[in-house]
């Protein structure tokens, strides 16, 4: 699927200190004010560990000031020795500057194809493609897409991806600065799609969650150290982005956060289908993204504020008991430290998904969340927007999912919008 490219020079064919190069950014995105989805690829060394760099606070910065999305690849990591997959050993592949900006859509590369003579086989993350966590331990990449594979010793061939030279030739080649343009291109269409309605008007964060969860939904359910290198996952294409299958039921809400207050949903309308015999007996995926104050002079404490949110039951006195997240998983409660490396606490997207094959119990569901400020961060002068999204999903393919679910959004007394492709939004 095709779209309008607008061609900006930021740097010489010899390079430009980081200076000039933001000053060019932010040039070219107050003059274009109609673009809203900017492509940026660069090279450089992996992410600190403990610290946000200054050019993607700087990116962060713009993005706030001109309601811009930027798509980022996550850099090549190009030295020896040559990553494996699965991987051994301990490498400097993080991300690199500005892939780790919080307001940014992180791309990482998968490998499309299989061929003989290539480092990885299909769907398998390419030895260049730079990996998580950003500084502390925050998620990135947040997805992956088509960069080409690479053959040995390290080169391109049938497994890397095709190409126009500016020779104006076709040819192979392999980099996570061919997949970050592909999602920039979903971005775009998303983006688009959204467009013309007063009362919900696109904005970065809402298309930065749904393509999150459509990689989510296109992806197999990676484990945490996989997720360093798949992100979400690999969103099929723009329509999977905003389309509701018919065994799925997914809503998007536009939650409005205070500290110290607790927003909750409830009774959430679940798909008649999936409830046996008192049970909930499904999956449940959720993305949530959300523009956090930042302060560029708090070093690691960069991100000033968190949102903790889950999908549960209700018991009879009111109490909310998590099931997405499980209120006994690793990260969701404990040690700070835990927290932030294993339930990516700080960290202003989060993603939770879990499948409940023999069912689990509950009458009453809910969705849930809260914000929570820094020590000294001062009061919020406006509320913390959330962008959420949930799917409910059939595990045997039941095809009466997302007809059910309307049905019992219907009875609720929720406001809602349809966006395109028949997915309700709540506001």
């Amino acid at each position: 699927m095709g779209c309008l490219i607008h061609d900006v020079c930021g740097l010489e064919a010899a390079g430009a200190g980081v200076g000039i190069l933001i000053e060019r950014i932010k040039e070219a995105v107050e003059k274009k004010p109609d673009i809203k989805i900017w492509n940026l690829s660069l090279g450089a060394t992996q992410c600190s560990n403990d610290e946000f760099s200054e050019f993607a606070k700087e990116l962060d910065s713009i993005s706030d000031k001109f309601g811009v999305l930027f798509v980022v690849a996550s850099g090549n990591y190009l030295d020896l020795p040559r990553r494996a997959w699965p991987p051994i050993g301990s490498l400097a592949d993080r991300v690199s500057s500005p892939g780790e900006s919080v307001r940014a859509l992180t791309v990482g590369s998968v490998t499309h194809l299989t061929a003989f003579g290539s480092y990885t086989s299909t769907g398998e993350p390419p030895p260049y493609s730079r990996r998580g966590p950003g500084p502390v331990f925050t998620p990135k990449p947040d997805i992956v897409h088509a960069g080409g594979g690479v053959h040995k010793p390290w080169d391109a061939g049938l497994a890397s991806v095709k190409a126009l030279t500016p020779n104006d030739q076709i040819a192979h080649t392999f980099g996570t600065s061919f997949a970050a343009p592909i999602a920039s291109n979903l971005a775009a269409h998303t983006w688009f799609a959204l467009q013309g309605r007063a009362d919900l008007p696109p904005h970065p964060s809402l298309v930065k969650a749904l393509m999150i969860h459509a990689a989510q939904l296109s992806s197999p359910d990676y484990s945490p150290n996989e997720r360093r290198y798949f992100g979400a996952g690999r969103p099929d294409n723009v329509l999977r982005t905003l389309y509701d299958s018919d065994d799925s039921f997914t809503l998007v809400f536009e939650a409005q956060l205070y500290p110290s207050m607790r927003w909750r949903k409830t009774p959430y309308p679940i798909p008649a289908s999936l409830i046996e015999n008192g049970k909930f007996r499904g999956e449940v995926i959720i993305t949530a993204t959300y523009n956090p104050p930042l302060d560029g002079n708090a070093g690691s404490e960069y991100v000033r504020a968190n949102v903790e949110l889950g999908f549960g039951v209700l018991s009879a006195n009111g109490d909310f008991h998590g099931r997405v997240p499980g209120e006994s998983e690793i990260g969701t409660s404990g040690y700070e430290m835990a927290q932030v490396e294993h339930g990516g606490k700080w960290a202003p997207v989060k993603i939770h998904r879990k499948r409940f094959p023999n069912g689990t119990e509950g009458t009453q569901w809910a969705l849930q969340a809260g914000v929570n400020l820094r020590a000294f961060q001062p009061s919020l002068v406006d509320p913390l927007i959330a962008t959420i999204v949930v799917t409910l999903r059939s595990v045997d393919g039941n095809n009466n999912i997302h007809a059910e679910g309307v049905r019992a959004l219907n009875n609720t007394s929720w406001a809602h919008t349809v966006l395109p492709y028949r997915i309700p939004i709540i506001s």
